[in-house]
C-alpha cells in the first residue's frame, strides 16, 4: 500500500485535505506518472502487456484528451493502456481485437437513471 494508507510512527493515518477539483487539474499528470513508473519497471515483453491504471482520486471533470496527451510518451511500451476510475473507463491506446473506448465512459448506470 502507498504511504497514505499506512499509519505513521504514532499509529495514526496521515491526514490529507479534501481537494475535489485537484483530480481534474492534476489527474492527467498523475496517470502519466503511473505509466512512467510501469515503463521504468522494465517488464519483460511489456509490449505484449495490457496496462490498467486505476485513478484513485476524484475524477469528475477529468479530460480524456489531456489523459491521452500526457500518457503519449509511454504509450508505445505496452500493447494497450486503459484507465479506470470509481465510475468510468477508457482506453488510451488499444488494438482492434481488444476493442477500444476512446472516451471516458460510465462503467454502469444506476437504476435511478432508467425510466421504468
Amino acid at each position: 500500500m502507498t504511504d497514505d494508507h499506512k499509519p505513521g510512527p504514532d499509529g495514526r493515518f496521515p491526514v490529507q485535505p479534501y481537494e475535489p477539483g485537484r483530480g481534474t487539474i492534476d489527474g492527467p499528470g498523475w496517470i502519466a506518472e503511473a505509466v512512467r513508473r510501469k515503463v521504468a519497471a522494465n517488464y519483460s515483453a511489456s509490449r505484449e502487456l495490457n496496462l490498467l491504471v486505476y485513478a484513485n482520486f476524484p475524477t469528475d471533470g477529468l479530460d480524456y484528451g489531456l489523459i491521452c496527451t500526457s500518457v503519449l510518451e509511454g504509450s508505445s511500451n505496452f500493447a494497450s493502456i486503459w484507465v479506470v476510475t470509481n465510475h468510468q473507463i477508457c482506453s488510451v491506446t488499444s488494438f482492434p481485437s481488444l476493442g477500444a473506448i476512446p472516451e471516458l465512459r460510465l462503467i454502469y448506470e444506476s437504476r435511478e437513471q432508467f425510466a421504468l
